[in-house]
C-alpha cells in the first residue's frame, strides 16, 4: 500500500496545477507519502485512499516549506508534527465534508446547501437566480410541487459545491486565497457551527464573485467547469472585502467565549492526536497559569529575603567581633616578620593582642621616619627650586584641565602638595609645538567632515550651493506672497515689533510650504 500511495502522490504532483509549487520537492513529496501511510494505517481499512484526502495534505505541506530541504528528507520530528495536525484535522471534518455516504452525512449536506442558499439571499440575490436557471429540471421531467423543486435544485447544487467543499477549495483556488479560508476556518476548528457558517459564506462568496461567468451556464457541470478554471483568478483581498461587508459580525459573535475574548486562544496541544511519544504539557487556564505565575514570584520573594536576612546576620557578627575586639587586621608591612594565621591561633588571646599592638607600633614609627623624610627632601627641592622664567607645566594644563580641589586633611592624615618643577625653554616648546600640531590635525580633520574631500567636497559644495540659492527663491516667493512686493534692505527691520512676529510666522508657513512642494515634486520625479 505504501507503494501505491507513493505512486499516488507523484501523480498528483505532477498532474495537478495546485501542487506545482512542491513538484521536484524531495522533502515535500517523502512527508506527503509518510503523513497519508500512516493515517491509511490509522483507519485500517483495505481501501485506497481518495482523491479530496490526497488533496487536503497540500495546505499542511505548504505551511511547512520553511523547514523542508529541496534534496533531503524531512526531519522526524516534522513528520510527527505534521501527521498529528492532519490526523486530527480529518477528525474533526464536518459530515458534509465526509463522502463516507451515509445518511448522517447526507443530511449534513443538504444543511450545509441550503445554508450557502440562504447566504447568496442575503448576499446577492441575482447569483441565487443564475443557479436556479442553471439547476432547472430537464423538459422530460415534471415537477409541479414547490417541495420538489427545492429538492431538485439542493441535489444539482449539491453536485456543483461538493467537489469543492470536500477538498476544501484546494486546486478550486490559488494558493494564497486558499491558505487564507484554511486560516479563517482553523480559527474556530472545534465549534461546529462556525464551520458550518465559515465554509458556507465562502462558497457563497465564490458563487457571487463568479456570477458574471456563471450566468451562461446551463448545468451543473458547467458550473463546476467555470469554478475550477476561474476560481484560480479570485484573489485574497476579494474574500476579505466580502467578508468584512456581511459576515464579519457573525464570525466574531461565534468566536466568543463567554464575553470575554473575541477570538479565543487555541490551545494546539489539545487540536492534536498525540501520536508522539514525547510528553505532551497539560492544558492551562488562565487562572492556573496566573496562580503558577504567583507562586514563582513568592518563591523568589522568599529567596531574597533568606538571603537577605543571612548576609545580615554576617555582617552583625563582624560587627560584634569587630566592637569586642576579636577581630583585628593583619598589617604585614614588614615582609622580614610574617605573621600567618595558624601562628596567631597557636598563640592565647592576651599574647596576640600583645604582639599586634607591638607591630603597630613599630608600623607607625616606620610610617614617621618615612613621613619625616619626605618632608626633608621637599624643603631641599623647595630651596633648590629656580625662579620661574618659562611657561610651566601647570600652566599649560590649567588651560585645558580643570584644577583639582584643594587637599584637605582627612581622618588626620596631613596631605602635603607635590611640587611641579618648573620647565625649561626647549621642553615648553616641544609641549607648544605638540599642542599645535594637535590643535592643526583635528582642525584638518573637522574641516574634512563637515566639508567632505575630493569630489565628495565639489558636489557637496554644489549641493550647498544650490540649496542657498533656493532658500533664496523660496525666500523672495514668501515676500510677495506675504507683502505683495520684494522687501528693501532695512524695510523688515523698521516694523514694530508686533508686526515683524506675525509676518516672520507667515514667511515662514510659506517657505515650508514651498519646501513641501519641492520634495513631492522630486519624489514624483
Amino acid at each position: 500500500m505504501n507503494a501505491e500511495i507513493s505512486e499516488k502522490c507523484q501523480q498528483i504532483i505532477d498532474c495537478q496545477p495546485a501542487f506545482q509549487e512542491i513538484k521536484g520537492h524531495k522533502g515535500a513529496f517523502y512527508l506527503m507519502t509518510s503523513v497519508l501511510s500512516y493515517y491509511h494505517a490509522c483507519k485500517r481499512s483495505r481501501s485506497t485512499l481518495t482523491d479530496n484526502e490526497y488533496f487536503l495534505t497540500l495546505p499542511f505541506i505548504l505551511t511547512s516549506m520553511q523547514s523542508l530541504s529541496m534534496k533531503e528528507q524531512p526531519s522526524s520530528k516534522l513528520v510527527v508534527s505534521l501527521v498529528e495536525e492532519y490526523v486530527s484535522f480529518m477528525g474533526l471534518r464536518p459530515g458534509f465534508m465526509d463522502d463516507s455516504g451515509t445518511d448522517e452525512d447526507k443530511e449534513s449536506l443538504q444543511e450545509f446547501v441550503s445554508k450557502v442558499i440562504e447566504n447568496l439571499k442575503h448576499v446577492d440575490k441575482k447569483s441565487l437566480e443564475i443557479i436556479r436557471e442553471a439547476c432547472q429540471p430537464p423538459e422530460d421531467m415534471i415537477i409541479t410541487t414547490k417541495e420538489g423543486k427545492r429538492k431538485h435544485l439542493l441535489e444539482d447544487f449539491s453536485a456543483v459545491i461538493c467537489p469543492v467543499i470536500r477538498c476544501m477549495f484546494v486546486g478550486f483556488l490559488n494558493v494564497e486565497s486558499m491558505l487564507y479560508i484554511w486560516d479563517q476556518y482553523m480559527m474556530g476548528v472545534h465549534n461546529c457551527q462556525y464551520k458550518m457558517e465559515c465554509l458556507s459564506a465562502y462558497v457563497a462568496i465564490v458563487i457571487k464573485l463568479l456570477s458574471h461567468h456563471l450566468k451562461d451556464c446551463q448545468s451543473s457541470t458547467a458550473m463546476q467547469r467555470v469554478i475550477q478554471t476561474q476560481g484560480p483568478k479570485l484573489q485574497t483581498h476579494q474574500f476579505q472585502y466580502q467578508i468584512k461587508k456581511y459576515f464579519v459580525d457573525k464570525f466574531k459573535k461565534l468566536l466568543k467565549e463567554k464575553d470575554e475574548d473575541v477570538f479565543p486562544v487555541l490551545d494546539p496541544t489539545q487540536a492534536w492526536s498525540h501520536w508522539n511519544r514525547e510528553v505532551i504539557p497539560d492544558r492551562t487556564t488562565s487562572v492556573d497559569r496566573r496562580r503558577a505565575r504567583d507562586l514563582r514570584l513568592a518563591d523568589r520573594q522568599r529567596v531574597l529575603e533568606e538571603e537577605r536576612e543571612q548576609w545580615e546576620k554576617i555582617i552583625a557578627e563582624e560587627e560584634s567581633k569587630r566592637k569586642t575586639g576579636g577581630y583585628l587586621p593583619y598589617l604585614q608591612l614588614d615582609s622580614s616578620k610574617p605573621a600567618s594565621r595558624s601562628q596567631h591561633n597557636n598563640e592565647s588571646p592576651l599574647n596576640q593582642l600583645e604582639n599586634e599592638r607591638r607591630d603597630r607600633i613599630e608600623t607607625e614609627r616606620k610610617l614617621q621616619a618615612e613621613i619625616n623624610m619626605l618632608r626633608e627632601e621637599l624643603r631641599a627641592a623647595r630651596r633648590e627650586q629656580r625662579p620661574l622664567t618659562t611657561l610651566s607645566l601647570e600652566t599649560v594644563v590649567s588651560r585645558y584641565i580643570m584644577p583639582a580641589p584643594a587637599n584637605t586633611p582627612q581622618d588626620g592624615i596631613v596631605q602635603y602638595p607635590i611640587p611641579i618643577h618648573s620647565i625649561v625653554d626647549d621642553e615648553a616648546e616641544e609641549v607648544k609645538n605638540i599642542l599645535t600640531e594637535m590643535i592643526k590635525k583635528v582642525h584638518i580633520s573637522t574641516h574634512k567632515v563637515a566639508h567632505g574631500a575630493g569630489r565628495a567636497r565639489s558636489n557637496l559644495d554644489k549641493e550647498t550651493l544650490r540649496f542657498i540659492n533656493l532658500h533664496k527663491e523660496h525666500l523672495k516667493k514668501a515676500e510677495m506672497k506675504v507683502f505683495g512686493h520684494y522687501l528693501g534692505s532695512n524695510e523688515f527691520d523698521s516694523l514694530p515689533s508686533s508686526q515683524k512676529e506675525i509676518k516672520s510666522a507667515e514667511l515662514m508657513t510659506v517657505i515650508q510650504e514651498l519646501i513641501e512642494e519641492d520634495h513631492e515634486r522630486q519624489e514624483r520625479r
